[in-house]
C-alpha cells in the first residue's frame, strides 16, 4: 500500500494504540508527541495523511495542520479530539482544510479506518486530476504551437504562390477552385470576382493554358 501516515498526540498510550491499529492495516506509520516534533519529521520525509489531536501543549492541532499544509498543501488531515464542539469542527474542516473530525475515545476503530481510506482516496484523486490538467495544458500548448507553425507555413506558401510566374490553383474536394494566383488570373482572363462567384476546375483546365 505504501501510504505513509503521521500520527500526532501528546498521550503516548494513544499514539501506540493508533500506530498498532494502522500498521495492521498495512499503512506505514510514524508518530510525534507534539507539533514541533511533527514538523521536524515532516520536513525529512513525505506523508500522505496526518492524524492529529486537537489540544496539545505548545502547538494545537489547528496550528499543526496549518504549518504542515504550508510544507505540502496536498497532505490530508484528520483531527481527533475529546472536546468535540460544532465550532471546533467547522474550524477544523473549513479554516485549516482538515478532511474529517473524529471524537475521542474512538468507540469503533472502523470509523477511523473509513476516514483514513476516504482521505487517502481524496488525495489520490486530487493529484491525478492535477496531473491530467497539466497534461491537457501541455497538449493545448503543443496544438497552439503546431497551428502557429502551420499558419506560418501556409503564409509562406501563399506568398510564394502569389509571386511565381506560372499558373497555380487550389481546389476543394468538390472540384471548386479556391485559389488562383495572379499570374493564372491574368493568363486565364479571370478576375477575383469570378473566383468569388465560383469556378470549377473544369472551367480552367478546359482552357488548355496549363
Amino acid at each position: 500500500m505504501n501510504k505513509k501516515i503521521l500520527v500526532i498526540d501528546d498521550e503516548p498510550d494513544i499514539l501506540k494504540t493508533l500506530e498498532m491499529a494502522l500498521s495492521q492495516e498495512a499503512y506505514h506509520v510514524a508518530t510525534a508527541t507534539g507539533g514541533e516534533a511533527a514538523l521536524e519529521l515532516f520536513r525529512r520525509q513525505q506523508f500522505h495523511l496526518v492524524i492529529t489531536d486537537m489540544r496539545m501543549p505548545g502547538m494545537d492541532g489547528m496550528e499543526v495542520i496549518r504549518r504542515l499544509k504550508e510544507l505540502d498543501p496536498d497532505v490530508e488531515a484528520i483531527v481527533l479530539t475529546g472536546y468535540a464542539t460544532l465550532e471546533n469542527a467547522i474550524v477544523a474542516l473549513r479554516s485549516v482544510g482538515a478532511f474529517d473530525y473524529l471524537t475521542k475515545p474512538l468507540e469503533n476503530i472502523d470509523e477511523l479506518f473509513i476516514a483514513v481510506e476516504k482521505a487517502l482516496e481524496k488525495r489520490r484523486l486530487t493529484l491525478e486530476n492535477r496531473a491530467l490538467l497539466h497534461n491537457l495544458k501541455e497538449k493545448e500548448a503543443e496544438l497552439i504551437l503546431q497551428n502557429q507553425t502551420l499558419r506560418e507555413s501556409e503564409k509562406k506558401y501563399r506568398e510564394l504562390a502569389e509571386s511565381l510566374p506560372v499558373n497555380l490553383f487550389e481546389m476543394d474536394a468538390t472540384g471548386t477552385v479556391t485559389f488562383l494566383n495572379p499570374f493564372a488570373l491574368e493568363s486565364l482572363q479571370y478576375t477575383r470576382e469570378d473566383l468569388a462567384r465560383g469556378l470549377h476546375v473544369k472551367d480552367i483546365v478546359d482552357t488548355k493554358q496549363w
